[in-house]
């Protein structure tokens, strides 16, 4: 297409896994220089080199970001911003070394400056005979790039609470029992996905009697928590990791899932929200529950049609009466938690309501919670029900 192109790479010491980066000009003119202080467009693998380059930016331009190894947003208004989850995309299509080939696709298809035809060709020269088939993969990975639907930022209705509640003493806290100002609903059909995002005044809950969740326990849910630094910051831990173990979740119960960037959107939304519930005294922190439930108002056995995703929260201390300190373990050789091809790894109610028999037998005994052992043999160790165990 008579384009000149120049780039210009830099691979210092900060290589791995930092901020190693590559200027590239494509003009119809000559070009002077390869250096680029000022880009229209940025592509940002990783964290650190969003946080080096963002500002640089030319205002109206564009940044493309993995958002499978991103997890912040850009905190520009006057660029457009793409979230690709890349590397993600990479790896569930069997080529996990092109994630920036797919970005490359979805910059093609955004801009639209170059010729498909032209692309293609273009590959074919720069990739070997004998390498003939990493062709077929590059190409499929930009047409990934291209195909791939921009989740952009949802309109967050909020309606504040008109009377607050007074905080709890840090030092009264439990685990679940205090419940914040607001909580957060987003709905879901199979015909329109995910609408209605609004934060409103903690409330009840009103359902139909015949709700797939009441009937068929069409429910998931999750946990994490927010904590309060010593500078006095609100700071979630790796929320992305719950927001995939909860898609993986719906995935099992045939719920829908959450796109990751919506999900990480909506949380943070809720907690900044919040954020004056999350207390500072040691051992303590704001307890998120992320929870969605089937809500067909029918009662025929089938993958629900529609959904509601809720958050709520609770500021809490430690789980157990005794703190962080040793704890009394049952060992349960009667029931068990999970077996092969079950629903074990799910977080869905019925797998907890199914743990209570033994939790109730290990209290009556004056023990704190139950050790599970294999589903088959009923000897090799499996899970502690409400905490890690390590040997």
């Amino acid at each position: 297409e008579n384009k000149q192109v120049s780039w210009l790479p830099s691979y210092g010491p900060e290589m791995r896994g930092g901020t190693a980066n590559c200027s590239v000009i494509v003009s119809d003119e000559p070009i002077g220089s390869p250096i680029v202080g000022k880009p229209d467009v940025l592509v940002a693998m990783n964290l650190p080199s969003l946080d080096k380059y963002e500002s640089t930016v030319v205002s109206g331009g564009m940044i493309f970001l993995d958002s499978s190894l991103i997890e912040r947003k850009v905190q520009r208004d006057d660029v457009k911003v793409f979230y690709i989850p890349a590397t993600k995309l990479a790896s569930d299509n069997g080529m996990p070394t092109l994630a920036n080939m797919i970005i490359v696709g979805k910059i093609l298809g955004e801009s639209g400056a170059f010729n498909t035809d032209s692309i293609n060709a273009a590959l074919g020269k720069v990739i070997s005979a004998r390498h003939a088939d990493m062709l077929d993969f590059n190409l499929k990975a930009l047409q990934l790039g291209k195909d791939n639907e921009e989740v952009t930022e949802m309109e967050i209705k909020i309606t504040k609470a008109s009377v607050l509640k007074e905080k709890p003493d840090s030092s009264t806290l439990g685990f679940g029992k205090i419940f914040t100002d607001h909580m957060f609903f987003m709905d879901w059909n199979s015909e329109t996905g995910w609408t209605n995002a609004r934060i409103v005044p903690f409330e009840n809950i009103s359902l139909h009697p015949a709700s797939t969740v009441l009937h068929y326990g069409s429910e998931i849910f999750e946990g994490l928590k927010a904590y309060r630094t010593k500078e006095g910051k609100v700071q979630l831990f790796r929320p992305i990791e719950n927001i995939r173990r909860m898609n993986r979740s719906a995935d099992r119960l045939c719920l829908p899932q959450i796109p990751e960037d919506l999900a990480l959107q909506v949380l943070e939304a809720f907690v900044e929200l919040e954020q004056d519930w999350t207390p500072s005294a040691e051992g303590t922190s704001l307890y998120l529950r992320p929870f969605m439930i089937g809500n067909d108002e029918t009662l025929g056995v089938h993958a629900v049609h529609n959904a509601t995703y809720v958050i709520i929260a609770s500021p809490v201390g430690s789980y157990y009466k005794e703190g962080i300190n040793p704890v009394k373990i049952m060992i349960e050789d009667e029931d068990v938690r999970a077996v092969r091809g079950g629903t074990g790894y799910a977080k869905c109610g019925g797998n907890y309501a199914a743990s209570n028999r033994a939790g109730e037998r290990a209290e009556r005994k004056g023990y704190s919670q139950v050790l599970w052992l294999d589903g088959v043999e009923r000897k090799y160790i499996e899970e502690v029900g409400a905490m890690n165990v390590m040997f």
